[in-house]
């Protein structure tokens, strides 16, 4: 099989690439990522600020999940420091006495998505060095109940194939009109609810049936940009068709096509087909 990038030199709605099977048939290729809404801007902000000042003499983190309030951390976290150290505060989010008691500060952060440790017992200033440490800004955790049957699997991905950049791409294909389409999605562990990633993540679990394919589109392929991979999946008329070896999932987020051709072929962190079985007349 080999691959063509198709979408260069100034073309007009060209699909990202084409796939060129030994039998003569050609396939067109779509590459797009799935994220929740702000992620992308809340990885772009943790990118550009990964740490803060620390005007104390503890160590300090902080997590953040809405990017909306970035600019008021930016602009309290100062006094936030002090303030903490001074009372004792190691988890200034749960200081409720402080937010009732009328400190805007501290009731912006119990209403907000930041969260920040105090570590009294780590010095800002390192002992055998001299070097201070800085306030690490990262994105907060999440968790919920897995969903190990992964029933709401088929729900997910509904969602996310509704998506207005996606349904871009998938009539991008329609238009180009081959019988065979293939839309891959770089899915972040944002995109679908906690209980669903994590159980594909766990790569011990097949999705129950298969996922309704919109329009004309005869294959889907997921895959989480936290592992590199190749992919792998069967459909209800049996094994996948193999594709091209895959580099990294980050490559096909950067829409890159011409990741799909490289050698080094790894493991993604999860994936999954789903595809209509192609019309026998299609050659």
């Amino acid at each position: 099989m080999r691959l063509e990038e198709y979408d260069h030199s100034g073309r007009q709605g060209a699909v990202d690439a084409l796939l060129h099977y030994p039998d003569g048939r050609v396939a067109s290729l779509e590459v797009t990522s799935a994220a929740a809404e702000g992620r992308r801007q809340l990885y772009a902000l943790l990118e550009r600020t990964p740490t803060l000042p620390n005007p104390g003499h503890w160590t300090w983190s902080a997590t953040i999940d809405d990017p909306k309030d970035l600019p008021d951390l930016l602009e309290r976290v100062e006094r936030i420091i002090i303030t903490s150290e001074a009372q004792g505060i190691t988890r200034p989010e749960h200081a409720y006495e402080r937010a009732f008691a009328g400190d805007p500060d501290f009731a912006w952060i119990v209403r907000s998505s930041v969260t920040m440790w105090g570590s009294p017992e780590l010095p800002k200033v390192r002992e055998q060095d001299g070097v201070e440490r800085p306030l690490f800004l990262t994105q907060g955790g999440s968790g919920g109940v897995v969903d190990e049957t992964l029933a709401g699997f088929a729900t997910a991905v509904a969602e996310t194939l509704v998506e207005p950049h996606v349904q871009k791409r998938v009539q991008k294909l329609a238009r180009d009109g081959r019988d065979e389409q293939h839309l891959f999605v770089v899915v972040d562990t944002s995109a679908f609810p906690f209980g669903v990633t994590y159980a594909l993540m766990a790569r011990n679990v097949v999705p129950p049936g298969r996922a309704e394919l919109p329009g004309s589109l005869t294959h889907l392929w997921l895959l989480s940009p936290s592992h590199r991979g190749s992919c792998s999946g069967h459909g209800k008329d049996g094994p996948s068709t193999p594709v091209p070896s895959i580099r990294t999932a980050r490559d096909l987020a950067g829409h890159r096509p011409s990741a799909l051709a490289s050698a080094a072929v790894r493991r993604p962190q999860f994936t999954f087909l789903t595809h209509r079985p192609r019309p026998e007349t299609s050659r």
